[in-house]
């Protein structure tokens, strides 16, 4: 598994909006399902409300969650 990424060029002007770019790219070409160890995950279709991405395998869902800044705790 790759642990980082290139932060290749993107159409966008706010940091949030890149960050989201490239850990939706960096997702669907590195990550294996956590459940059931499926070497691959698919991409659902542009703006779904809950689910980024499923496990053709077992069928679970998850939502990817990314922004520039680092994380805190709420």
């Amino acid at each position: 598994m790759k642990l980082g990424f290139e932060e290749s060029q993107t159409p966008y002007t706010s940091g949030s909006q890149s960050a989201r770019a490239w850990t939706e790219h960096w997702v669907s070409q590195w990550i294996y399902c956590p459940n059931c160890g499926n070497p691959k995950i698919d991409q659902f279709a542009a703006n779904r409300p809950v689910a980024d991405f499923f496990c053709t395998a077992c069928n679970e869902e998850y939502e990817l969650k990314s922004q520039k800044t680092a994380f805190r705790s709420k």
